[in-house]
């Protein structure tokens, strides 16, 4: 059962989703607060794990309320409701709330995103690790990337084409643009999968302000950097995230197929980023641990930290409403025989992708290589696939 407070001025609005959600009861437990201060007060005296509030409201603003739940409340799901399309002025929104639905409501709209936002701690169970994402407002980048792409936007003639150029290599940025682009604000009637083409349809303005005045983008400290070697890892995500793409278009031609497992490919180890982030110095341990006792990454990872980068990865991706081929091949993409549900093309290609570029590059490793799983490879008929590129490899 989750608890979730809806907070909107208009009593009307309020009386809808309390009719809507009504088949949902025994799932969903609503609280319906008419203004923030009553809101405070509500989260003061209950434990909640959603909080869904109007932009435009009188004497705290969806923002600010937003704002306050995020440093108070930080493992709380912050949903916010807007009937205005974005603009510079509402930007602030992108940084307080996960997701963004739009005004007149559509019933089966938001119990779908609600449902999906209560399905989310199924990717990660623990209570602290949830309340360290929740509070990830955007992943830290290479500063090579962040650099190009502040002196891209300063410079006197800034390219989109290039600024998306830049934001498609780096997998903070690449993930906050897709999340933002998809959200409701945009209203956009497909799912944009390309990093370069979401930076375009945001407009350079709004990135501009995102990167130069809202700093919603930041650059790893350099000594994380080379203590945990992160230059490999978006090598590695780079080239999985090519493969991935390669293998999807020899099974299939459908250009979004092939750009979800892109895309996947490319996000796969976001997890890590959020450890590198946020608990550097056990993850560093972790590291050691795994070239220590010659045991795989995610092994050390679930010994030393109860859970791993693939979950804290899908947690995150989820929270941001990614695609969900993008979520679960995060979620997945070492333990594929355990994955639940059935399993697709994309996901099987990021693991076998995965498992291949370790395989060529091993200095990218850290512990065990992780195996592919050949049965399930040869199910989706990617068998000849991989022989080809060990043979291709072999002598490099």
């Amino acid at each position: 059962m989750k608890r979730i407070l809806f907070v909107d001025n208009d009593v009307t609005v309020l009386q809808s989703i309390y009719h809507w959600l009504y088949p949902l009861r025994d799932r969903i437990e609503a609280y319906f607060a008419q203004s923030g201060v009553e809101a405070v007060n509500y989260l003061a005296q209950a434990k909640f794990d959603m909080i869904v509030a109007d932009l435009r409201m009188s004497t705290m603003d969806g923002v600010e309320l937003l704002d306050r739940v995020q440093k108070q409340y930080p493992q709380m799901v912050r949903i916010i409701l807007s009937n205005a399309s974005i603009r510079p002025s509402s930007l602030k929104t992108i940084t307080s709330a996960h997701r963004y639905l739009i005004k007149p409501l559509d019933p089966n709209q938001l119990a779908n995103s609600l449902l999906q936002a209560c399905m989310l701690s199924d990717f990660l169970q623990d209570a602290d690790l949830q309340r360290v994402v929740s509070q990830t407002r955007s992943l830290p980048s290479l500063p090579s990337l962040y650099l190009e792409i502040v002196e891209e936007l300063e410079s006197p003639n800034p390219s989109a084409e290039r600024v998306g150029q830049i934001i498609g290599r780096d997998m903070g940025m690449a993930s906050k643009v897709l999340q933002l682009v998809n959200s409701a604000f945009f209203g956009l009637p497909r799912q944009v999968n390309d990093p370069g083409q979401a930076t375009v349809m945001i407009g350079m303005e709004t990135i501009r302000d995102l990167v130069l005045s809202i700093n919603l983008f930041s650059q790893f400290d350099r000594f994380k950097l080379d203590r945990l070697s992160l230059n490999k890892l978006w090598d590695h995500c780079l080239d999985v995230s090519s493969m991935s793409r390669r293998m999807v278009k020899s099974i299939t031609s459908d250009k979004n197929q092939i750009e979800y497992a892109m895309l996947a490919g490319f996000l796969h180890d976001v997890g890590k980023l959020i450890f590198a982030e946020n608990l550097t110095e056990k993850y560093y341990q972790t590291i050691n641990l795994s070239l220590r006792k010659k045991i795989p990454l995610y092994q050390a990872e679930f010994d030393l930290l109860g859970t791993t980068h693939m979950q804290v990865g899908a947690y995150l991706l989820a929270l941001w409403d990614l695609p969900d081929a993008v979520i679960n091949s995060a979620a997945c993409h070492h333990t594929i025989q355990n994955c639940q549900g059935a399993r697709n093309m994309i996901e099987v290609a990021v693991h076998t992708a995965n498992g291949l570029d370790y395989e060529t590059n091993p200095k990218r490793q850290r512990g065990e290589p992780p195996l592919i799983n050949q049965e399930i490879v040869a199910k989706f008929g990617l068998s000849k696939w991989v022989d080809d590129w060990r043979k291709d490899h072999s002598h490099h």
